[in-house]
């Protein structure tokens, strides 16, 4: 005879179960902490339940953090520039941001258990001794404030570094037990052989300027062939090799009248984010069948990608495509994707995709043929200017969630899949006479309907989503919005504090809280049983730390945690 399940049989005990829930509720709550006082720490009664604590005060060396805390507490994390002054407690793991003052003492750093540390402001950019002042255990170091030069006097089992290239631009300054690098790089940094540790897998050079220039790179240096992730800046052109594991590739790179071409890139790349104009001999295939993830971006230099899209260009495994604008500028920006000025009329030009989201950013305005758009899609997103109209069939029945952000777009919209989410200032209009044919609505924020009366939802009497993540002023419902409804999935926002009776959502299956702290309730039948009608889910996320600590326990059965 097979056992039963322990927790089985753990969880159908009700107060077991009911303890249980109590704890992980409190767990979820409280276990990240901010205190403006030790006074306030020292009077909080739930410190079992802590996990991360943010202090916004300074830690003195006659305050005995070793006796004050309890041992549960894994980070400590100091907010602003305070200083810290005392010993690291035994079983604190990790250490937000230290500063380094005059009167700072290696042992309260040295004797620890730390595994992680930032090392943030050091008083008078002193020469600190790291064989000194960080303990063996350290796998994890920030200490990208710090600008001297240093040499073999990093820890020797260090797996994560954020450093200022400058300062360990030396022969094997960086252990070779280091598998995640970011550097930190000047306006004159060069990248010199021998400074990458041998099996590094994670490397990001980040620009310490503002603007764009080459990165030379001196005879004799590669990059290590184990790399699967890389962001990094480049000239006009790729003159070097790139890994050939290489996963994920972030590059910068100015506009040239050198493509980029098919042996350049590795075979196994997922992800490419392109941050540059117009630089592919997209006649031919360029880029790696293997590409998931595919975002061209807009160029420091205000060059962007915008070339006719073709069959041959796009991988066979692609799932998301975008076309972004991360330009540092406030001004308006008139660059960006517009396919090359032609209209996307091409029949099957991404059936041969996996596609599930595209971005078509802000300055795309070009007509949508039919059965362009492939039969896998998801998420379409169109941007400020785009004005077109999406004629019929242009839209696949797979489509769940359409947005339009420009807010005078006022063509008439019809997905194939009326359940499809439509996310536009004037899509709410087409049904006014034909209310009942309207199966799935997405509030807008009130400044949305300056020019237009904004819809009351009480009409759409077959409504079966509504979604008002976005409506930070539909803070509750009244009986009046909701007499009688057919709605199976409701989608709340942070400023939702109002009622969900059940007995007015009799067909609701799903809550999604997102922030909110609505007060769920339900009748009790003549049997003397809660009735919960047809609900089977309430999504919330261990932040939703109102709706946790206020909730009734009879709905805890149907808490689908998320983190």
């Amino acid at each position: 005879m097979e056992k039963p399940n322990l927790f089985i049989i753990i969880w159908s005990n009700i107060y077991l179960k009911s303890l249980i829930i109590k704890h992980l509720r409190l767990y979820y709550i409280f276990r990240y902490k901010y205190f403006n006082r030790l006074e306030d720490f020292i009077i909080f009664k739930y410190k079992e339940y802590l996990s991360e604590i943010i202090f916004s005060f300074s830690i003195d060396k006659d305050i005995d953090l070793e006796t004050i805390l309890p041992s549960n507490i894994e980070c400590i994390k100091l907010h602003n520039y305070y200083n810290f002054n005392s010993k690291v407690p035994s079983f604190i793991k990790s250490f937000g941001r230290i500063n380094i003052g005059e009167d700072f003492s290696n042992e309260n750093i040295k004797n620890s258990n730390l595994q992680k540390i930032f090392i943030g402001k050091i008083s008078g950019n002193k020469k600190l001794n790291f064989k000194e002042l960080l303990p063996n255990s350290i796998t994890s170091l920030n200490i990208e404030k710090y600008q001297l030069s240093l040499e073999n006097e990093l820890p020797p089992n260090l797996k994560i570094l954020k450093c200022q290239y400058k300062a360990v631009n030396k022969n094997r300054a960086i252990p070779q037990s280091v598998t995640k690098l970011k550097y930190l790089m000047d306006r004159d940094s060069t990248l010199t052989p021998k400074t990458l540790p041998d099996n590094l897998l994670f490397l990001k050079l980040e620009k310490n300027f503002l603007g764009h220039v080459h990165l030379p790179m001196e005879n004799g240096f590669v990059f290590p062939q184990s790399l699967t992730y890389l962001e990094m800046y480049c000239g006009a052109s790729l003159d070097f090799r790139l890994p050939s594991q290489l996963k994920h590739l972030d590059l910068e790179m100015l506009e040239s009248a050198f493509p980029i071409t098919t042996e350049m890139l590795p075979k196994t790349l997922k992800t490419f984010i392109f941050y540059g104009g117009s630089n592919f001999d997209h006649d031919k295939v360029v880029l790696p069948d293997t590409i998931e993830k595919l975002e061209f971006s807009l160029h420091w230099s205000g060059n962007s990608f915008n070339q006719q899209l073709k069959k041959q260009f796009l991988p066979n495994s692609l799932k998301q495509l975008s076309f972004k604008n991360h330009h540092p500028s406030r001004l308006q920006i008139e660059k960006g994707f517009n396919n090359g000025g032609f209209p996307l009329i091409e029949e099957g030009l991404f059936k041969h995709t996996q596609l599930t989201s595209i971005d078509f950013g802000d300055i795309f305005n070009q007509p949508i043929g039919i059965n362009v758009l492939p039969p896998t899609l998801k998420k379409l997103k169109f941007g400020k200017c785009f004005n077109q109209e999406l004629i019929e069939g242009s839209l696949p029945y797979s489509l769940e969630f359409l947005n339009i952000s420009n807010l005078s777009y006022n063509k008439f919209i019809k997905p194939s899949n009326p359940y499809t989410i439509v996310f536009s200032k004037s899509y709410y209009n087409q049904f006014e006479n034909s209310p009942e044919k309207l199966l799935t609505m997405k509030m807008l924020p009130l400044e949305f309907y300056i020019y237009n009366e904004k819809p009351s939802i009480n009409k759409y009497k077959n409504l079966e989503v509504l979604d008002l993540s976005y409506s930070k002023d539909f803070i509750q419902f009244s009986k009046e919005d909701l007499p009688s409804n057919s709605i199976k999935k409701l989608i709340l926002n942070f400023f939702f504090v109002g009622e969900i009776d059940l007995k007015y959502f009799q067909n609701l299956e799903t809550i999604a809280i997102k922030g909110s702290n609505p007060k769920i309730t339900t009748s009790i039948d003549e049997n003397g049983f809660y009735n919960y009608y047809n609900l089977k889910t309430i999504k919330v996320k261990s932040k939703d730390y109102d709706f946790l600590e206020s909730a009734y326990p009879l709905f805890n059965q149907f808490f689908s945690n998320k983190k």
